[in-house]
């Protein structure tokens, strides 16, 4: 299977685990090893703010909305990762315009960069705890078993996500799987004469 890297995972609405259930998945990193992914749509009550290393915590504005939370990135525990914009602060470019980090230095020239008013236009840092993780092959039975629905993923999608964005991608998905399965050939010209 080629890579799924930057493509968004779209909870199936039987799945009904905790960590899944109604999620929108971007997978950072997919391969013969397996797959790794964050979580978009499920903002935590934790301002950012509170947990980062505290030389870094005057980089990051206290503010109740949404686009401070720290985010539930999946079940697994990890190191506080961040999606960003910032190109030289780059781990992993997931999709063309972006970022990927978690290694500290990183981090802070992400936020450092992300206070510059050319970058800040609209979300350009999303900050999770956690991560979802596949083994081998194990994400592409999943995918297969119909767990999962496979959307395209750009940088705007990413960072536009919020907690509506399950639904929303799911009925375009449901509206590209019926246009796709109708066949013009037996639909009449006047269907209201059925």
């Amino acid at each position: 299977m080629e890579s799924l890297q930057g493509k968004l995972l779209l909870a199936s609405p039987a799945m009904d685990d905790p960590d899944f259930g109604r999620a929108v998945v971007l997978l950072v990193e997919h391969g013969a090893e397996g797959a790794l992914g964050l979580v978009l749509n499920k903002p935590t009550d934790v301002s950012v703010a509170r947990v980062l290393p505290e030389e870094l915590t005057g980089l990051v504005e206290e503010k109740p909305e949404e686009a401070c939370a720290l985010r539930h990135g999946g079940p697994c525990r990890g190191p506080l990762m961040v999606l960003h914009r910032y190109a030289p602060a780059s781990q992993i470019e997931v999709l063309p315009g972006l970022h990927f980090a978690t290694e500290q230095e990183l981090v802070e020239a992400a936020l450092r960069e992300g206070r510059e008013p050319a970058v800040t236009e609209g979300r350009r840092l999303l900050f999770f705890a956690g991560y979802a993780g596949w083994g081998p092959g194990q994400l592409e039975g999943e995918i297969a078993g119909g767990a999962w629905a496979l959307v395209g993923g750009d940088a705007e999608r990413v960072f536009g996500v919020d907690v509506g964005t399950w639904a929303r991608l799911t009925r375009e998905v449901s509206q590209a799987n019926f246009r796709d399965s109708l066949n013009p050939k037996i639909v009449p010209p006047d269907a209201s004469l059925n």
